[in-house]
């Protein structure tokens, strides 16, 4: 659990200082939307490794049928937050978007990496 924290971390640590860095070029409004952007994933990603390591005692089918439900289920809440976030608030819609694409694919893979970690191990 430490190390996939930390590696959130790192990936939300390296958005906050590329955003940072660009504040100037992209203003400060689309710098806050990588802020709400990687909250969202980190969110999102902490979520999906509470269920994996629920259920990864569970036989393989029930372990892969919850992952890929969470996984649905937490998809289209982003879906829901970024249409939520465009339509009723005056977040720079550019910005937001592609921080949430980036964000979301790179916590992606880091969850498939511990998904493979994971069931690597098991015994079935």
């Amino acid at each position: 659990m430490r190390a996939f924290l930390f590696k959130l971390i790192g990936i939300d640590a390296a958005g906050l200082a590329a955003a940072w860095m660009v504040r100037t070029w992209i203003g400060a409004p689309a710098a806050w939307a990588v802020v709400i952007a990687l909250a969202l994933t980190t969110a999102n990603a902490a979520v999906g490794y509470h269920i994996i390591r629920r259920d990864f005692h569970k036989s393989f089918n029930t372990f892969l049928r919850n992952v890929f439900a969470s996984l649905m289920l937490r998809m289209g809440a982003l879906l829901a937050a970024l249409a939520a976030l465009v339509v009723w608030t005056p977040i720079p819609e550019f910005s937001f978007t592609i921080a949430l694409f980036v964000a979301y694919i790179c916590k992606s893979v880091l969850e498939l990496i511990q998904i493979t970690k994971l069931t690597s191990k098991r015994p079935d």
